[in-house]
């Protein structure tokens, strides 16, 4: 079994087991080791230039600000 083959532990317990190498790579400036938390909603990430993304996530903002004003009239599509 290689390292990403490793089954990784529930939170808080792989939070707390990994603690001290994550302080020693923040002391140390590595980035490898520091936790970047993404939660439930990684999935959802997307792999776009910045300035995409802001044009897309307003473009689907205004369109369900949109939709749900045509729901509280009562003409949805």
């Amino acid at each position: 079994m290689n390292a990403s083959d490793a089954p990784v532990l529930a939170f808080p317990a792989q939070n707390t087991l990994t603690g001290k190498l994550r302080m020693a790579a923040a002391e140390a400036n590595n980035p490898e080791f520091v936790a970047m938390w993404a939660g439930q909603a990684a999935p959802l990430a997307r792999a776009l230039p910045v300035a995409e993304l802001v044009h897309r996530l307003e473009a689907e903002t205004i369109e369900a600000i949109d939709h749900i004003a045509r729901l509280r009239k009562g003409n949805a599509d």
